[in-house]
Parts: structure tokens; C-alpha cells; sequence
């Protein structure tokens, strides 16, 4: 898992880049320790009924910590 550690507006914050089937054990964990986060995703385009609209990752995360999922793990993020 590729771990990036920031400050954002004098606050710390960390996000971890899901990069293996090894790295979900720490997503799952995350999720569920949590009642409510925020989700987003990153996208080819803002239609996605366009032929060529794919997904490019998908993240979840709470005020310091977030987690980024690309979207070759299609079925971490459906269980999400």
C-alpha cells in the first residue's frame, strides 16, 4: 500500500493508495470501524451512459484518513 502523509490546513492527514488484494485486510478493517464516510470517484467524464466513460478510482474516507481504490478492484468497491 502506498501510504502519502500531508497537513491540510494545519491538520494531518494520510491517505493509503489500495495497491494489492494483500492491502484490503487494512480497507476492510477501516470501513468497518467507521458508522459514516464521505465517498467520491474519479471518472473519465461526467456522463457515464458514454461509450467511453470508464471509472478511474474510487475513494472513502473520514476527516483525516482516506483510502483510494482503482478501479480494477471492481468488487472491493461493489462491497463498499
Amino acid at each position: 500500500m502506498i501510504t502519502i502523509n500531508e497537513t491540510l490546513a494545519g491538520e494531518p492527514i494520510t491517505f493509503y493508495c489500495v495497491q494489492s488484494n494483500v492491502d484490503f485486510k487494512q480497507y476492510v478493517r477501516f470501513i468497518k470501524e467507521h458508522r459514516w464516510l464521505a465517498l467520491d470517484t474519479e471518472s473519465t467524464g461526467l456522463n457515464p451512459y458514454h461509450p467511453q466513460w470508464r471509472l478511474r478510482m474510487f475513494q472513502c474516507g473520514d476527516s483525516h484518513t482516506a483510502y483510494v481504490v482503482p478501479a480494477r478492484f471492481k468488487r472491493l468497491i461493489a462491497w463498499t
